[in-house]
């Protein structure tokens, strides 16, 4: 028998969100995200994109961080996960036009703005088309913010046969995508999202087991998916990393995002990945950024400010690749 037996086939129909409930939906999770006191104001974002307007960054999409360039520059891309709340995002968007940069987005179909699961069917929100287009009218790059192992686990469906259908489902509202970025990390349910790739799983591995399910990995390729990249950069792990799998698939501390030890796990000493761009800049909560640096040596600098985050910028070295991931939840907070 096959180990895709016991999921159902994935079935889609239409939702009831328009782009206003959309918009309705968004500000929602930023007013949540305000009163966590994780999200920063828009201005932080300008800030960022001042900075990078200096000639000695070559600003470029995700998925030509790795290709050739000028030795002289730093290579930077800037990578937007679109979980939630979508009103920075359009801001980000428009922002990035007017000063002559292309970033990456990545929309996620699992999130709500995208669809819900009713009695089995995945119903699309008639308005993600209009918050979409709000993107890609700005000459943004426009990739899916994939999440497999949700579908598989969360809904007992078909979870490649999902990613295909909202892949194809993207490509019919925007044309070219080229590109896709995994949600979640591995803690979640065991396995990075990536891992359906071939040649991307751990150590080769073809299946998941997770709370008494197993779901397929390496199920096709990024070529048969018509993709150029994933963006993760994934590359296997250090060997002297992959002890840590056990305790860090086991053990998941609250607000984990936000703890030097957890950061240093996941982007360290990950034991299911390592990354091939040389750094990583994350933004994690107000005025609260974290540094990774993947080569010549590994580093990381925790919860650190905005100052310093961008200190660290002015410092990089020609030649570095560097990925800046953006949630823009965490710019949900209004002008002051």
């Amino acid at each position: 028998m096959s180990i895709v037996d016991g999921f159902s086939p994935y079935v889609t129909g239409e939702g009831t969100m328009d782009i206003a409930a959309i918009e309705a939906w968004s500000a929602m999770i930023a007013g949540v995200n305000a009163e966590w006191g994780i999200t920063n104001p828009f201005s932080l974002y300008e800030r960022l994109i001042d900075r990078l307007a200096d000639p000695r960054f070559d600003i470029r999409p995700l998925g030509e961080l790795m290709a050739a360039g000028d030795p002289a520059r730093v290579r930077i891309s800037l990578r937007h996960d679109l979980d939630s709340n979508l009103l920075p995002a359009w801001r980000a968007a428009a922002l990035l036009k007017a000063h002559g940069m292309v970033g990456s987005f990545y929309p996620l179909h699992s999130s709500q703005y995208w669809g819900e699961f009713r009695d089995g069917v995945f119903l699309r929100q008639p308005g993600l088309s209009e918050a979409i287009a709000r993107i890609a009218r700005e000459g943004q790059e426009i990739g899916l913010h994939i999440d497999p192992l949700h579908f598989y686990f969360a809904h007992g469906v078909d979870g490649t046969a999902a990613m295909l259908a909202e892949l194809a489902h993207l490509r019919a509202l925007v044309g070219e995508v080229r590109g896709a970025v995994a949600h979640n990390s591995a803690p979640v349910y065991g396995a990075e999202n990536f891992e359906i790739f071939e040649g991307l799983a751990l150590e080769g591995r073809r299946s998941l087991d997770w709370r008494g399910r197993t779901a397929p990995l390496q199920t096709i390729s990024l070529g048969d998916c018509g993709l150029s990249y994933e963006g993760n950069h994934a590359a296997p792990p250090d060997a002297a990393d992959k002890a840590n799998l056990p305790g860090y698939l086991a053990n998941v501390p609250p607000d984990a995002l936000r703890r030097a030890d957890w950061q240093a796990l996941y982007l360290l000493h990950n034991p299911v990945f390592s990354r091939r761009n040389d750094a990583s800049l994350w933004l994690i909560g107000r005025d609260l950024w974290s540094v990774a640096v993947h080569r010549p040596q590994k580093r990381l600098l925790a919860n650190i400010n905005t100052a310093s985050a961008f200190a660290w910028l002015d410092a990089l070295e020609p030649g570095m690749r560097v990925v800046i991931v953006l949630h823009p939840e965490y710019l949900g907070g209004a002008d002051a």
